[in-house]
């Protein structure tokens, strides 16, 4: 958990699954603010939760298989981010000034726009925004219909994190009409041979979510090379039927140190 200490106020930028940092923080009296990874954690500290940075793997998915479909992917691996749809902060809590909300925003679109730019560790390199001194959409709705996509994920689909955020992103893969099959809780010694059953079973499009996901993807791209791979979260690719997508960390990290440095009034956060 990385955090920023001013005096007894905090603002914490929680991990993948670590949605009880929320929870705990609610029995602080108040005395933390915290900036969550992921999913939208709001709910369980409303008042303490300034925003999340949401992982759209839903996003990610209909980008790339909407790619596959017309023929315009490009196999690889990709580091993803705002202006890919990738990254979304969640509706910012009533502590965010409105003020504070508005220039935090500004800052998420001079990110999209190219006005600044960062490294792949999150250091900036170009800032003509804040030299000088607008959010990402979702992709337009595809049609699905005739695809059988299949996910693998190494925890539950209900952990109200990596995982769960994976499934939200298969499911609106259902609803956009592909016929959808989930494994969870796959061993890592499991990851092959579900993958190769999912193949054999017609499925065109298999997805492993998360780097443990690899190898086993590598492996079966070379066996089945008329079925599609993705990898989220891993940098697993080839230039025929494995692409891969890694989220720009570094982006959700500037964004939190810029509101938690105008959420700091006299020294302290809130004042």
């Amino acid at each position: 958990v990385a955090q920023t200490t001013v005096r007894h106020r905090q603002i914490m930028a929680t991990g993948a699954n670590a949605y009880v940092v929320p929870d705990a923080a609610s029995r602080a009296t108040g005395s933390v603010y915290i900036v969550c990874w992921t999913r939208d954690q709001s709910r369980l500290a409303p008042k303490l939760v300034l925003t999340s940075n949401e992982q759209r793997v839903d996003h990610i998915l209909m980008n790339a298989i909407t790619a596959i479909q017309n023929g315009t992917i490009e196999w690889g691996n990709h580091t993803v981010g705002f202006a890919d749809g990738a990254g979304m902060l969640a509706p910012f809590g009533p502590a965010v000034p409105k003020e504070v909300a508005a220039e935090v925003d500004r800052v998420v679109q001079a990110l999209i726009d190219g006005e600044i730019v960062l490294d792949d560790s999150g250091n900036v390199v170009k800032d003509d925004y804040h030299a000088k001194k607008g959010a990402a959409t979702a992709p337009a709705a595809s049609d699905l219909s005739g695809l059988r996509v299949a996910m693998l994920t190494s925890g539950p689909i209900n952990d109200d994190g990596w995982n769960q955020t994976a499934y939200e992103g298969l499911l609106a893969l259902q609803k956009a009409g592909a016929e959808i099959a989930n494994s969870e809780n796959v061993a890592q010694a499991d990851q092959l041979d579900l993958i190769r059953s999912y193949a054999e079973q017609g499925f065109n499009i298999i997805i492993g979510h998360g780097f443990e996901y690899g190898d086993a993807l590598t492996a079966a791209a070379k066996e089945f090379p008329d079925v599609k791979f993705i990898q989220i979260g891993g940098i697993a690719a080839n230039d025929t039927n494995l692409v891969s997508y890694v989220f720009h960390a570094g982006e959700g990290g500037y964004v939190a140190g810029i509101l938690a440095g105008l959420m700091i009034k006299d020294g302290k956060i809130d004042g």
